[in-house]
């Protein structure tokens, strides 16, 4: 637009000026010259509005801030205000959600809270977490590599190129639910599905699901949202022990702190753990039943010992 307007001001002619832009007619002129004088159009703003948000995203992550929906929508909104957009543009919660996934920015939830009595056992707490970690990442190396996907969401890796699909993981009756007044308790008496208890009713019933982890579960199955379960994909590369296919799609199961406490432990176990048919089964090992997930986890880094001290 700009460079039509200097080369009509230049004294360009028509017909030159339609040979390089084939959709230029004398009568836009006008409505340039007032596009410009406004600023530019619609979708420049925008435009200029999604790549100063994004600038500020980047110098807040530089700068190791916590980032919030609030500060997203303040930087926008600062900006439609100094580039005259404020007549169409708010920031609104969708134009945050679509922003967000425009530029691959992922929110964190928080999955628990403490109270003051918690918070005073706290390094004693991560003390002993820390101490586990460091004991059981000398291991590591015991255990074959695994490509590990969060619910029904799913991204691209920025290092494979390859759709990322993440898989929720709670700990027994802990998934976020939503209700009103008048259906509370039904929700309470029947939660939703989650991708992880839907993993335990597939192991129940699928004898080739049993030989994968959580985590891979999305190479050779689909997530149907509409029923929460997971099928059989049907396109991509045959496998050997089963009618279903294999597809491209990598696993990720959601992040936990060490902090977190028991949720952490189970993650741990799902990724190492294939077979279970529900929460008590990661609590078990060699017939041995644990009251916690981090007691299954130290029982099987002290068989693993045993192992490589026999080997």
């Amino acid at each position: 637009m700009k460079a039509i307007l200097e080369m009509a001001e230049a004294g360009t002619s028509e017909k030159s000026i339609q040979g390089k832009y084939r959709w230029y007619k004398r009568q836009y002129l006008e409505r340039f010259r007032k596009c410009l004088s406004l600023g530019g159009t619609t979708n420049s703003k925008m435009k200029n509005i999604n790549e100063y948000t994004f600038s500020m995203v980047q110098q807040a992550r530089s700068s190791q801030r916590i980032l919030h929906d609030y500060m997203i929508r303040r930087w926008a909104i600062n900006r439609a205000n100094e580039i005259g957009a404020r007549s169409f543009f708010s920031a609104s919660s969708t134009w945050i959600l679509k922003f967000k996934k425009r530029y691959g920015i992922v929110s964190r939830k928080v999955t628990d809270y403490k109270g003051r009595a918690e918070n005073s056992q706290i390094e004693a707490i991560a003390s002993s977490q820390r101490d586990f970690v460091l004991r059981y990442e000398g291991l590591e190396r015991h255990f074959p590599r695994r490509l590990v996907v969060q619910g029904h969401r799913h991204q691209r890796s920025s290092v494979t190129g390859k759709v990322c699909y993440l898989v929720s993981v709670h700990l027994e009756n802990g998934q976020r639910v939503y209700f009103r007044p008048e259906n509370a308790t039904s929700i309470a008496d029947n939660p939703p599905k989650t991708t992880l208890t839907a993993f335990f009713s597939l192991c129940q019933s699928d004898s080739f699901a049993r030989t994968l982890l959580y985590a891979q579960i999305p190479t050779y199955y689909t997530w149907n949202l509409a029923t929460k379960t997971f099928t059989k994909r049907r396109v991509g590369r045959s496998v050997k022990g089963s009618d279903g296919k294999a597809s491209d799609p990598i696993g990720r199961v959601y992040s936990v702190h060490p902090s977190n406490g028991e949720c952490f432990y189970l993650r741990m176990l799902l990724n190492k753990v294939p077979w279970p048919t529900f929460f008590e089964c990661l609590e078990s090992f060699n017939g041995q039943t644990c009251q916690t997930y981090r007691e299954a986890c130290l029982l099987i880094r002290e068989a693993i010992l045993l192992v490589t001290r026999q080997m």
